[in-house]
């Protein structure tokens, strides 16, 4: 018996339809007006984006992000500004990096070839806001909260957006596609705030930034009765893949599935680590529009800082609860 579509996952289904059409439309005459293309593309995103954000989000094409420094970005094809963004400041294509929720750049067609400058990019992000980051960071531990989040997240998302990959969608494109993800980020990532957080290739599937501030380790008993999680305070972090694929035929998961849907779940996700009024919205996301599984991906380990010391402390409080608990605030830090 086949399950019932979600209702959301319907009203999907036309933004979908649209994108499909945007792709022929603009595909047509890419080789003409390979700019124009480029532009309509980033367009259809931005406007995809206003639809479904919140509507006190404020979204703009073609601008560069400044540091409190003055230090500026490359340009940037799409960013998200946080509400509180000064309204006076909207229509000037310098944003300051404090009022950026995230920035975006689209592809018509994604090629890996694009990852090398991809990942550039997101490391030249997180250096132009490494002042507004540090800020963050010290006043977590100047309140002596728990800082694991703000350790290892730049001070705003940065995603890649596609109508389409190189090759037609198949298990075996998203698994190349997975590895040359993981590649890049060996090769151009040196700290886990560079990292890419979000990829969506609409035609196949969606890719997000998984990190742990701490690693779990099994520990058994010394008469082998049961096991306790202990932990290490050191970070590991990884993409994690959602496709068509990772569901079988003809069940609801796969119904309701789209990379689009898993994008949006993804990205309420992480926006609501900063504005928690969205947590709700986006486990209904989650649920409704079966994005709560995938492939996770091979695990990067990271090595031992100056910070971690401090972060076992916060952890040996806490575990003192109930040294079983696995502590999503300390230990999964979220897509």
């Amino acid at each position: 018996m086949e399950s019932e579509k979600h209702d959301l996952a319907l009203f999907l289904d036309s933004v979908n339809a649209k994108l499909n059409y945007d792709y022929k439309t603009i595909q047509k005459r890419v080789k003409e007006d390979p700019g124009t293309a480029g532009d309509q593309a980033e367009e259809t995103w931005a406007q995809i984006l206003r639809e479904w954000l919140p509507n006190h989000f404020h979204v703009v094409t073609k601008g560069r992000v400044i540091g409190s420094d003055g230090a500026a970005s490359p340009q940037c094809d799409v960013v998200v500004l946080w509400p509180s963004y000064p309204k006076f400041l909207l229509d000037k294509k310098m944003y300051l990096a404090s009022g950026v929720a995230a920035v975006f750049e689209c592809k018509l067609t994604l090629r890996r070839q694009h990852l090398e400058k991809i990942f550039k990019n997101s490391v030249a992000l997180s250096e132009i806001s490494k002042g507004e980051y540090e800020d963050r960071l010290r006043r977590k531990k100047i309140k002596g909260e728990n800082f694991f989040y703000e350790k290892y997240h730049r001070i705003f998302e940065f995603g890649v957006l596609a109508h389409s990959y190189e090759k037609e969608p198949s298990q075996a494109a998203v698994d190349e596609l997975s590895k040359a993800i993981e590649e890049h980020d060996k090769l151009h990532v040196k700290d886990p705030v560079h990292m890419v957080d979000l990829f969506c290739v609409h035609n196949m599937g969606s890719w997000v930034s998984e990190k742990l501030g701490v690693t779990p380790t099994v520990i058994e008993t010394e008469k082998n009765e049961f096991a306790r999680i202990d932990y290490a305070p050191i970070a590991t972090t990884n993409y994690h893949c959602l496709s068509v694929f990772s569901w079988g035929e003809g069940t609801g998961h796969r119904e309701n599935f789209s990379a689009l849907g898993s994008f949006i779940s993804r990205f309420y996700r992480k926006l609501s680590r900063v504005d928690d009024t969205l947590g709700l919205i986006s486990n209904y996301y989650i649920k409704a529009l079966s994005t709560g599984a995938g492939g996770g991906g091979a695990r990067r380990l990271w090595e031992y800082g100056p910070d971690n010391a401090e972060m076992l402390k916060l952890i040996q409080n806490r575990r003192g609860l109930d040294e079983r608990v696995f502590y999503e605030d300390f230990i999964f830090l979220g897509f």
